[in-house]
């Protein structure tokens, strides 16, 4: 994962006390800090503004840098801890945008989110879905698959359309 810099965040598979290791390099392999995350990361994806992170335990936030320091710039804690987390990050089109898909209860909650500061302008619900596997998003909308079915909604969480999957022979 690579950070505004050009400095790469290589996540280690080693964990201490439930924590995940990296280490940050220069793009010349030269490591320039180690780091112990505040739990174990699940799900990393590189934005222009830093690293968005989703936690096992239901937490996500942007990890970026502040003058050359690595630092959460932000962070979104779920109200109950989850045992399972499939939430996910999405990277508009334009890679200007994000949405975080976040299941819970056999509904899909659709917040888009301000990276500068992890408020949430919007947000909408979709109820009986399964835990989305995959999301796309542009301006026109986004769209959401599951094990059995692809849905697209505008950005207002309007439905527009879906199909069912085939099924795996």
């Amino acid at each position: 994962q690579e950070l505004p810099d050009g400095s790469i965040v290589l996540m280690l598979s080693e964990l201490v006390n439930g924590k995940t290791k990296a280490i940050r390099i220069t793009p010349f392999g030269e490591i320039i800090e180690d780091i112990t995350f505040s739990g174990q990361i699940l799900k990393a994806l590189t934005t222009p503004k830093g690293i968005l992170l989703t936690f096992s335990d239901g937490s996500c936030g942007l990890f970026s840098l502040e003058n050359n320091i690595s630092t959460h710039k932000w962070l979104l804690q779920k109200k109950s801890k989850q045992k399972n987390n499939s939430d996910f990050f999405i990277l508009s089109q334009n890679k200007e945008n994000v949405a975080y898909i976040n299941y819970e209860n056999n509904a899909v909650q659709v917040n888009y989110i301000n990276l500068d500061d992890g408020t949430i302008p919007k947000s909408f619900f979709i109820y009986d879905m399964q835990a989305p596997q995959y999301g796309w998003y542009n301006e026109s909308g986004i769209l959401l698959v599951d094990s059995k079915n692809a849905c697209f909604y505008n950005n207002s969480g309007r439905y527009l359309w879906s199909g069912h999957l085939p099924s795996k022979k």
